[in-house]
């Protein structure tokens, strides 16, 4: 059998695992994101961020934000997005469980802390520098939460579309 190309028996045979698509783009990356510098919660606008990573939210075409990786968008209502009485902020994010990396290791804070890390490092080019700045601390307290801790309240962006 060729790599790719399943057997007739294996298309028909009702086989659940999870299928991997392998993807290569044939471009120069100039930041630590490649070629996602498009933003990290932007679904639009994109196209290969798009296809390659899911986001923790997409804005949908009517410019409202969704739930991708997360299970909702961190709300005021919620309590998962709280302006501090010292003008700080904390975001909640709480991940879809079941959510799995190429390898089969499953999505967990631990993931976002680590790439808030490496994101904080100011000898690393990336398009977030100012934003990562604004985020004074982060912790995982369990496999589906993370919570940061913003010196500031971030407003919402709205992205022009294409």
């Amino acid at each position: 059998m060729r790599p790719g190309r399943a057997t007739r028996s294996e298309a028909t045979s009702g086989n659940s695992a999870p299928k991997v698509l392998t993807v290569a783009v044939n471009k120069e990356p100039f930041t630590i994101q490649g070629f996602t510098q498009g933003g990290a919660s932007s679904g639009r606008g994109n196209t290969e961020s798009n296809f390659v990573h899911n986001q923790l939210v997409v804005q949908d075409d009517a410019d409202a934000l969704r739930p991708q990786l997360a299970v909702e968008v961190p709300s005021i209502e919620g309590g998962t997005w709280r302006i501090n009485p010292d003008a700080s902020m904390d975001m909640t994010w709480r991940l879809r469980p079941g959510v799995r990396w190429h390898d089969g290791a499953d999505l967990t804070s631990a993931d976002l802390l680590f790439t808030l890390t490496v994101y904080k490092d100011r000898d690393l080019p990336h398009t977030y520098s100012q934003l990562t700045r604004l985020m004074e601390s982060a912790s995982a307290p369990d496999p589906l939460t993370f919570e940061v801790h913003w010196s500031r309240p971030i407003p919402a962006r709205r992205r022009r579309s294409d």
